[in-house]
């Protein structure tokens, strides 16, 4: 219980942490990125939510592409296509799509964001660009008038399996992101930070020092270089 008092007492000054790695990487504000948006659930569907912490921030939602209903949030997370998240927010479940969007677009400015089918919207994506010279990008719908060009569908959905690979490291590295265990808002959100902190840390550690955490494997002359 210590530990976890100790843990939410400084998990913003681990984001400021990540950020300050994110400089030292060169990720800036402007530049190539990927958006997508993931269901994280925090109580039973049906569960009574009278006496929970969650009641008020949190909402029911409808995921689309897994088909299930749930009670919690939306996790809007922008990463580079290299897979490095830059930011993330959370948002009620019940949150459309495009406006969970603009609680992350925010941090962007004249910037080339490729997102799914739910950023879909000339009106929007207008106005994203007019606001901070965003330009959006997403696969088209089949039944849509303007098709982009033969072969530029299958790039942008190959760049979008790096986001999804995000998530799905996320998710499967460490306690389940679906099943952090939190009673707290602020639980919940010392979490995730660390969930994030954590990836980033990892390809720091392949970038600067060529060690594979996943294998845990390092180059030979590691042991002589940190001696030196």
């Amino acid at each position: 219980s210590q530990f976890n008092r100790r843990a939410r007492g400084l998990c913003y000054l681990v984001e400021k942490m990540r950020r300050d790695w994110l400089l030292e990487l060169g990720v800036a504000q402007t530049g190539i990125y990927l958006i997508d948006t993931k269901p994280l659930p925090v109580l039973g569907y049906k569960r009574s939510k009278k006496r929970s912490d969650f009641r008020g921030s949190a909402g029911y939602g409808y995921c689309a592409s897994r088909k299930f209903y749930y009670f919690g949030y939306k996790l809007v997370m922008v990463t580079t296509p290299a897979g490095i998240p830059v930011v993330y927010e959370l948002v009620a479940a019940h949150i459309e799509e495009r406006k969970a969007a603009e609680t992350v677009l925010d941090y962007l400015s004249q910037s080339l964001v490729i997102g799914d089918k739910g950023s879909l919207g000339q009106e929007w994506q207008a106005q994203m660009l007019q606001q901070k010279a965003n330009t959006i990008v997403t696969p088209e719908r089949k039944n849509q008038k303007a098709q982009h060009r033969p072969g530029y569908q299958a790039v942008l959905n190959a760049l979008r399996e790096r986001i999804e690979g995000v998530f799905h490291e996320l998710q499967n590295t460490g306690r389940n992101l679906e099943r952090l265990l939190a009673k707290t808002v602020i639980g919940l959100t010392t979490r995730l930070i660390a969930k994030v902190t954590t990836h980033l840390f990892k390809h720091i550690l392949r970038l600067h020092y060529h060690i594979d955490v996943q294998i845990f494997k390092c180059p030979s002359n590691f042991t002589s270089d940190v001696s030196s």
